[in-house]
């Protein structure tokens, strides 16, 4: 073989996968939008996440915290994860974002048991 036979071949290689992947990207990111569009949570819910925190010499304790949705980021696995901001202690909420959970559609979207949707925080 010759070096220009060499060289056509590596740039319609080259050509041919970066087209493969511009249409999955494309067809990724329309799934993803459709994917965000079916969560039955909406922005500006907002979720109350308890923890039980152990301790030996206070006993058991438990803390809680309330988050609002901002966003939603997905993948094309199927799994979502929740964006939001932390109330703060002046009862409004914050502009740090923080990954919150996660949800799939393996369970429906549903929130895991230290996961509560709330109507408003107190």
């Amino acid at each position: 073989m010759d070096k220009e036979t060499i060289r056509k071949y590596i740039e319609d290689r080259n050509k041919l996968t970066k087209d493969f992947y511009d249409k999955l990207q494309a067809q990724d990111d329309k799934f993803c939008e459709e994917l965000v569009k079916s969560i039955p949570i909406k922005i500006g819910t907002i979720i109350k996440r308890s923890t039980t925190i152990n301790s030996q010499i206070y006993g058991s304790q438990t803390k809680t915290s309330f988050y609002k949705v901002i966003r939603f980021k997905a993948n094309p696995n199927g799994i979502v994860y929740i964006i939001a901001n932390k109330r703060k202690l002046d009862g409004n909420f914050g502009v740090r974002e923080v990954n919150l959970c996660l949800i799939s559609y393996h369970n429906d979207f549903k929130l895991e048991d230290s996961y509560k949707i709330v109507d408003e925080c107190m």
